[in-house]
């Protein structure tokens, strides 16, 4: 008798999906990364076996019933290992005769893998499997679950409807979850505001006017334009630069010549091109003021002052009379 080697047997596995095979006689349903359906080698009425198609294995978390696609056709079916990679190969196009058989020693191990699946299967619903399941509830179960309350004892309180309790963030965390507001995003800038009055985004944009001058602000109060400015000057007789230039060059331009006159008051009214000196004693200097007259605003307007130094002039109460009898003298 020939026997089917590894290759032929790995060739049927991997062309057959065994969710699509175990599907056949058991419905399943997919949650997360397997498939998940009751049990077919016990009373089963919630699903506990799952089906990984990333392992190609089922196994049943109730019972314990596990293997691959050919141990579960071959327990379900009631057939020999053998004969279920037979049927398997079958159906993805591999036949690998009739006699023919898996090794002995694997014959005699899977022989004994089934017998004892099933013995341990029937045994767990027997008296004697009832006192095996109770104590590994209460002596391992149970101290497991002991254990996990134990380290998380004062670490999670758990809130019905909830899973944690407020208690796991801290006070300083709450606070700040509490003054957000709801529907609030970081770093959004909800509205903006020009002088209290909410502007409305236009195009993902807001277009804020920022006044330039005098004559764009809403509320000018206690400002003045130019010509404010001008007319309070003008009210007040104070002259602005292009009016004193005005003058002066009005002033000036009509003068063709110019004279000093010495007086000892300004008269009345002036003439142009008359630079009137005003004299007063100043120890053995005389100092004069000089003005001219401004014909426009008829005013006179100081311009300055002039030392002279009279100290080395003969003064008149100091000439005597020269008669021609002392000339003659003189000349010789």
């Amino acid at each position: 008798m020939a026997y089917i080697s590894n290759e032929v047997m790995n060739e049927i596995r991997n062309k057959t999906d065994i969710v699509d095979v175990i599907s056949k006689y058991v419905n399943l349903t997919k949650k997360g990364k397997n498939y998940f359906g009751v049990c077919p080698f016990h009373d089963d009425h919630s699903p506990s076996m799952s089906v990984s198609p990333e392992k190609q294995i089922y196994t049943c978390f109730s019972c314990g019933a596990s293997g691959n696609v050919f141990t579960f056709v071959a327990d379900f079916e009631k057939i020999s290992f053998t004969e279920a990679v037979r049927l398997l190969g079958e159906k993805v196009g591999i036949n690998i005769g009739t006699n023919i058989s898996v090794s002995n020693k694997k014959d005699e191990y899977f022989d004994i893998y089934g017998t004892a699946n099933k013995f341990y299967q029937n045994s767990l619903f027997t008296n004697l499997g009832k006192n095996a399941i109770e104590y590994l509830d209460k002596s391992g179960l149970t101290l497991l679950i002991s254990k996990i309350k134990t380290a998380l004892n004062g670490k999670v309180d758990v809130v019905s409807g909830k899973g944690l309790s407020t208690n796991d963030y801290t006070n300083a965390e709450k606070q700040k979850l509490s003054g957000i507001a709801s529907g609030a995003q970081a770093n959004v800038i909800e509205s903006v505001k020009v002088n209290g009055t909410k502007v409305e985004p236009s195009s993902k944009a807001v277009d804020i006017s920022v006044p330039t001058k005098v004559s764009q602000l809403t509320n000018d109060s206690g400002f003045q334009t130019s010509t404010q400015v001008n007319s309070i000057v003008t009210g007040k007789g104070y002259q602005t630069q292009s009016q004193v230039q005005s003058l002066i060059n009005s002033a000036v331009g009509n003068i063709t010549s110019i004279r000093y006159e010495k007086v000892t008051s300004l008269p009345a009214t002036g003439s142009n091109g008359v630079i009137y000196l005003v004299a007063h004693s100043h120890g053995t200097q005389d100092i004069y003021d000089e003005y001219i007259w401004l014909s426009e605003t008829k005013t006179y307007e100081k311009i300055g002052n002039t030392d002279i130094d009279l100290s080395a002039y003969v003064k008149k109460s100091e000439l005597t009379a020269i008669t021609t009898n002392d000339l003659n003298t003189m000349w010789g």
